[in-house]
């Protein structure tokens, strides 16, 4: 009997214990993107991680900072050995962005494809990416993870327009 309410109470105890853990690091489950979220706000609590002068230029580096901005969000996960938590959303655009990145610099590097060609497009594919940020994005997520190559990527990006809302 003794046994048994000694066995009762731990338990009661390592279940507190493990609550109050979880309420504590904020870390009891998955993370939904609320898609509510204002575009207003976006950019609060968030930092960019793009330091230095970008190869294409202070335009590009500027529309790749706020892509980071909005795509990447870094969560204290607290507790004793408190660490950042990195949350990326969207991470098919995210991807295929740092994908196009890459190319873009290779191509640069090796005078592939002209510097203005390279920036008009990367330029408009960034603006791009920024914007749909906002937006149900699944088609583009699953055409951009089926792409084979970066062309095919340019080329959904290319093709994504934005009409005004009458109202």
């Amino acid at each position: 009997m003794k046994k048994s309410i000694m066995l009762i109470a731990i338990l009661i105890g390592i279940s507190f214990n493990v609550n109050a853990q979880a309420m504590l690091s904020n870390d009891a489950g998955m993370i939904f993107l609320n898609k509510n979220e204002s575009p207003a706000n976006a950019l609060e609590g968030k930092r960019g991680g793009f330091y230095g002068n970008h190869p294409l230029g202070e335009a590009i580096q500027n529309k790749y900072d706020k892509f980071l901005k909005l795509y990447v969000k870094y969560e204290s996960s607290g507790g004793a050995y408190a660490t950042e938590k990195q949350i990326i959303f969207k991470r098919d655009i995210y991807n295929s962005i740092n994908k196009l990145d890459r190319y873009y610099k290779k191509a640069l590097k090796k005078n592939i494809i002209p510097i203005e060609s390279i920036v008009e497009d990367y330029e408009h594919i960034l603006d791009v990416a920024n914007q749909v940020r906002f937006y149900d994005t699944n088609q583009l997520e699953m055409l951009i993870s089926t792409a084979k190559s970066e062309e095919q990527i340019i080329k959904y990006y290319k093709s994504i327009k934005f009409e005004e809302e009458s109202k």
